[in-house]
């Protein structure tokens, strides 16, 4: 049983993944990708959770999207923002910052905010700009 991630075996696994993921058409990718982070577990000796850790720092994983919930009250409550990946809150933050001027851009700091925190700042400066 592996217990250690090398950047090969990491390598391996995002080459694994694609190719079992390219078997599919992209609206059944994310109902087969958490099968295929099993399989691949299995064949490696790591946990599923592992596996899918490597793939999504990679940027490769694809999650299933979610249920749209038919008993969400439609009031005039302010739409939330939808949830994305937390690298992704990230970097529109920092887009948003260096858009306004680059040299106030603090990568260290951001990268200790979370993806929530990201987001609501990247959206309060792009609605002020």
């Amino acid at each position: 049983m592996a217990n250690k991630w090398t950047d090969e075996l990491r390598a391996k696994v995002v080459e694994l993944y694609l190719a079992e993921m390219s078997k599919y058409d992209e609206s059944e990718k994310p109902t087969h990708s958490m099968e295929a982070c099993k399989t691949l577990a299995e064949q490696l000796g790591f946990t599923a959770n592992g596996v899918r850790l490597v793939l999504t720092q990679a940027g490769v994983y694809i999650a299933k999207t979610p249920r749209s919930s038919a008993a969400t009250p439609t009031g005039d409550k302010p739409k939330a923002a939808t949830r994305g990946s937390k690298q992704t809150s990230l970097n529109n933050l920092k887009t948003a910052i260096r858009n306004i001027d680059p040299e106030l851009l603090d990568e260290e700091l951001i990268d200790k905010l979370t993806g929530v925190q990201a987001e609501y700042f990247a959206t309060i400066i792009s609605k002020v700009v």
